[in-house]
This record gives structure tokens, sequence and C-alpha cells, in this order.
């Protein structure tokens, strides 16, 4: 059994295809024409436009929105005055040839990247591969291979799947993906969650320990690849992938069941979003609105700062599109794990202890005037609230309510109408947000627990730091207390307290936070039907009961032992 990340749950069972995309090769040091060079990459970059442009608009190919945006996103890089003066810069001063200065260009983005330490603008480097190979095949006069050439029931393995090569892909006979790179952030991990097709990427090796045509079953849920399984493995696989399709038609019907406890307690179930992409699925399985709307995704894969009206419309059509529902808008959360070259920011020793989220905000308030300008005037279109990263003291809260206040008062000068009750919240993410939690509850609307950073940040744990990732845990007595009492805290105010971390659709700790007083729960899409199906299944009395001893246990491990062994009362695991 090979072992990997698993990206979206289910079971697939099929014939291997092992695909191996051919290396461009690119001769180095030949003689050439800078004119010549110069003319051959410009009509590259025109054929470049020219096929992602016809991908795009495919009427063949139903190409999902997340697809469409990442080609998009290539026609933009294509054009970045950045990247093409460096491809010129090579030709000229370095003497090379228009497809070696393509090649080195995007192999040092791709360097950037990947050294960036963090997980969603590592799987940019695909995306900068992509455009890479692509151009290299048109100046080199390379035929594109074809994908769209399987069997019924295959499992497609590859060393990675970029954007232009899933357009090529014929979906409807896969039943599964196995790739050796690639994250939960991965563009192939979105289009397995899309189009709902069991995937385990991140396998080692994975194009050399499978052969075509080999038998292979494998489990999104646990990560876990079987290649040729025995009889007893298979008949297992195959009970499973059935009870998985059980699982998943009894969901269905809790689309249009209320979020609440079995004790008809009413719970708030938002949806985390990156765009007004994800408000269709929220609606379709039957979200309350969206908890987490995370702006930075509007800054990325482009070489400029978005400026206002782009900002405006993005936040108007998700707004239109969750149809009156309640949306709450992180602003811009950069730095940390989240860099982006052309905001200037210097590298840190410690960069998730530096100049991030609303210290960087704080730091640029022309930007940030800009982002709270085009909140303000989209919240005319639905109900909109603002909510503020990596707060750590009350200052960071009053310095924004003043620049709000500046928006605002530019607002009612030009006559732009937005809602003037609109409400102001913070995201509970730091120990020293927690200590003061009853102070800023004073001055704040409510509070958005986010568990990822706030673990992080109580147990000192780098979680992308494989020797101390074994620490960060949820479970920790300390993580637990310190969401105990940012509800309380809450609570004492009269302010609404909710939850968008990951942990917030974590099965066995969902009754935990129940029996905390938490009442709103913000999760991703794909989570929201069992989030639901769990919420009902729960008793608050009996949540409390779990609750109370939880908060009086001492160890971790204890804490994980006796949730998985109490919470089978509730549901299945």
């Amino acid at each position: 059994m090979l072992k990997g990340i698993g990206v979206f749950d289910g079971i697939g069972i099929g014939q291997a295809y092992i695909y191996e995309e051919n290396e461009i090769v690119v001769k180095k040091g030949s003689k050439v024409s800078k004119e010549e060079e110069k003319e051959a990459f410009l009509e590259a970059q025109e054929t470049f436009e020219k096929e992602i442009s016809a991908l795009i608009a495919q009427p063949t190919y139903e190409l999902e929105k997340e697809q469409k945006e990442i080609l998009l996103g290539q026609l933009t890089m294509i054009k970045d005055p950045e990247l093409l003066d460096l491809i010129e810069a090579f030709i000229s001063q370095e003497n090379m040839s228009a497809a070696e200065a393509v090649e080195r260009v995007c192999d040092q983005y791709i360097q950037v990247f990947l050294n960036s330490g963090d997980e969603v603008l590592c799987e940019r480097a695909t995306d900068v591969k992509d455009l890479k190979q692509r151009m290299l095949r048109i100046l080199l006069g390379v035929a594109e291979e074809r994908l769209d050439q399987f069997p019924e029931e295959t499992i497609l393995v590859a060393k990675e799947l970029t954007p232009s090569m899933t357009t090529r892909l014929d979906l409807s006979k896969i039943c599964g993906i196995v790739t050796e790179t690639g994250g939960r952030t991965s563009h192939v991990a979105i289009l397995a969650k899309l189009l709902e097709i069991p995937a385990v990427l991140g396998v080692s090796q994975a194009t050399t320990k499978i052969k075509t045509k080999d038998i292979v079953g494998i489990n999104g849920k646990r990560g876990e690849v079987f290649v040729s399984p025995n009889e007893t493995q298979l008949n297992i696989l195959k009970k499973s992938q059935e009870e998985y399709k059980q699982q998943q038609r009894e969901l269905i019907a809790f689309k249009e069941k209320k979020a609440e406890t079995k004790d008809q307690r009413p719970i708030i179930l938002g949806g985390n979003i990156v765009g007004a992409k994800d408000t269709k699925k929220l609606l379709e399985y039957g979200a309350s609105g969206v908890g987490l709307f995370r702006t930075e995704f509007l800054y990325m894969d482009r070489s400029t700062f978005p400026d206002e009206e782009e900002q405006f419309l993005a936040y108007k059509e998700t707004l239109e599109g969750m149809e009156k529902k309640s949306v709450t808008i992180r602003t811009l959360d950069v730095g940390g794990d989240k860099e982006i070259g052309y905001l200037g920011i210097e590298q840190e020793m410690n960069p998730f202890l530096g100049y991030r989220g609303i210290r960087y905000c704080l730091g640029e308030p022309f930007r940030f005037k800009q982002q709270l300008k085009a909140i303000l005037r989209a919240s005319a279109y639905g109900k909109a609230k603002i909510m503020l990263p990596m707060v750590t003291s009350l200052e960071e809260v009053n310095q924004t309510k003043k620049l709000l206040d500046e928006c605002k008062e530019q607002l009612e000068e030009l006559g732009v109408p937005y809602d003037k009750d609109i409400k102001l919240g913070i995201m509970m993410e730091t120990p020293a947000a927690c200590v003061i939690a009853d102070q800023l509850a004073e001055e704040v609307d409510f509070f958005s627990i986010g568990t990822n950073d706030l673990t992080q940040y109580l147990l000192a744990v780098d979680r992308g730091n494989k020797k101390v990732s074994y620490l960060y845990s949820v479970f920790h007595p300390a993580v637990l207390r310190s969401i105990h009492r940012v509800i309380q805290c809450g609570k004492e105010a009269g302010i609404t307290v909710s939850m968008c971390g990951e942990a917030a659709s974590l099965p066995i700790l969902i009754p935990v936070w129940l029996g905390f007083g938490l009442t709103e729960f913000s999760v991703s899409p794909s989570a929201i039907l069992q989030t639901k199906k769990i919420l009902r299944s729960c008793d608050s009395k009996e949540c409390i009961e779990i609750a109370n001893k939880v908060l009086a246990m001492k160890e971790s491990g204890q804490v994980a032992q006796y949730l998985e062994s109490k919470c089978k009362d509730y549901y299945e695991f």
C-alpha cells in the first residue's frame, strides 16, 4: 500500500494509466540572432494567448470556473512587464535563445514560489511550470500530447497534473487520481473536489511503483493507494465504496434540513470561500451564509494591486450570489505563509511573527482604505461584515475604526450608498487576543476563532515544519481552554462567536464546541452536509458534559482518545 494526501473522500477502483509528460529539452549555448529570438518570442506569446483563450472559450468542454481563472492567470502572467523584461534581458544581454530565456525566467519564478514555504504559493509553481511547458512547446514546435483515450473506470497516475493538461482529459472515464506532487490547495485537488473524483496526492514514486493496466484501488479519505490488491483487500474496497455511496445518498437529504442540534438548538452554519464562484455550492447545501471570505486570493496570481473598483465588483458579485445571506469578508491577510511579491514585503527571519495581517494593512493605510471602501460600497448589495485578521491589541481595532470612519465620510460626501450599520469583527487567532478577549469583546461586534493559527501560536509550533509538526494539536488543553475562554467572553459581552478554522468541521470536536457554547460554524463547502448531519445528532446537555470532562483533562492524547470513544455514541465515523 502507498500513502499520500487524501483530498477528496470516496473509493476508486480501476485500471491504472500512467501519464508521463515528455520532457522538452532546450539546447543551450547555441549562436542566436537577438532580433530573431525576440521576434520568435513575440510570435510564441501571441500563439500562447490564442491557445489559452481558445481553451477558456471552448464550448465542448465544461471548464469549471476555477480552471478558467487559473488559465486567465496565465494570460495575465505572459503579459507581466517584469517577466517580459527579464526574458528580453536574457536574450539581449546573455545571448540566449527565446526558449532558453523562457526556461530560465520561469524556473526562477518556480523556485521563488517553492521557497516560500506556503502551501498555496507552492502550488502556484505548477501554474508557472504549465506556462513554461506550453511556451517551450510552441517555440520548439513540439506537438501536444493526447489525454483523452482512456478506457472506462481509469485510475489516472501522474507526477503532476497542470491546468492545461486537465482541459485535455476525458474526465468521464476517470474514477480516481493519484499524483506524486500536489497538496490540499492544488489545482488538481480543487478539480477532484468539484467533480467528486477520489484523489490521493503527494504519493512518492507513484509513477514507478504503479504500472499501466495494474488494478489500483484508492481510498480518498485515508490517502491510501492499493496496487494490485489481493481478493480480501479488493472486497474491503468494494464494500467501502458502496458504503461511501450510501453515505452520500443519505447526506443529500440534509440539504433541506435545518442546522440545529438534536434538541432543536439553532446553529448558524456558514462556509469558507475564496470568491463568488463558491457561493453556488453554499446555497445548494443550505448554508446560512459565508463565515469567511478569504480576500487574499484576489491579490494572488497577478503582478499589480487590485484597485478599489475591481475589489468592489468581486465583493458585490459574492454578496449578490448569496441572495441576502450574511457574508463575512476578512480584510487582506498577507504575510507569514502568504507571500505576494509585488506588495514589497521584505524577507523576515520570523515571517509568522512579523509584518502580516492587520499589521500590514495599518502600515499601508491607502491600500487598506481602498479595500474598506470597496467592502462598504458592496455592502449596499447584501449583508456584509468586515473581519480583521491577526489582531493582538485594542489599538489595532481602534485604528481600523478610525480609517473605516474616514471611508464612510468620503462615501457620504460622494453620495455613495453603503450599509451604515455594517458589523466589524476580528479573528481570534493570537494568544494576546485570547488573553484580552473580554476587553476586545466590548469594542467589536463579533469574534471568529481561527483554529489553525491559534493552535500554531499557542503551542509555538510551525505547522509546516515536519520536525515539530507532531506537537501541533488542537486537542492540546491550552488550545481548548483558550477557545472556551473566547466563547465565554463573547457570550458575556453579548456578541456572536463563530469558528472558521479547520477544527470547526472535525467530527469528534463538534460536540465539544457545542458544549462550550458555540452557535456559529463556518466550514469548507464540501464539509457542510456532513457537519450539519453531526450537529443534528448532538444533544446539548450531553455536549456540555463532554466539554466539561475535556476541560479537566491534562494531555492531548487523553482528550483525543476520550472523544474518539465517546463520540461513537453520536454518529458513525
